[in-house]
C-alpha cells in the first residue's frame, strides 16, 4: 500500500510537470521528490511504525492494567506482585 501511495505522487507530480510546466514546476518537483523518497523509505523499512513493542508476550496487570512482560514478578507501574507459579 505505500508504494502505491509513492507511486501516486510520482505519477500526479509527473502530470502536472506535463500538463502545465510554468505553474506547475515547483509543486510537481515537489510531489515527485516527496514520492521518491516516501517510496525509498518504505523500501528501506523505515519510516514504519513497529508491528509490535518488541516485548514479546505480556500480560495485564490486575491493579492498573498496564501491560507486563509474562515473566514479571511485579508490575513495573504500580508494584503489584504476580503469583509465583
Amino acid at each position: 500500500m505505500p508504494l502505491r501511495v509513492a507511486g501516486a505522487l510520482i505519477l500526479v507530480g509527473i502530470v502536472i510537470l506535463l500538463t502545465n510546466p510554468s505553474w506547475g514546476l515547483i509543486p510537481s518537483f515537489l510531489l515527485i521528490v516527496i514520492g521518491l523518497v516516501f517510496g525509498i523509505m518504505t523500501l528501506l523499512g523505515k519510516g514504519a511504525a513497529p508491528r509490535g513493542s518488541g516485548m514479546g508476550p505480556t500480560k495485564a496487570c490486575p491493579g492498573c492494567r498496564s501491560r507486563n512482560p509474562m515473566g514479571a514478578t511485579a508490575c513495573r507501574r504500580c508494584g503489584y506482585r504476580y503469583a509465583q507459579p
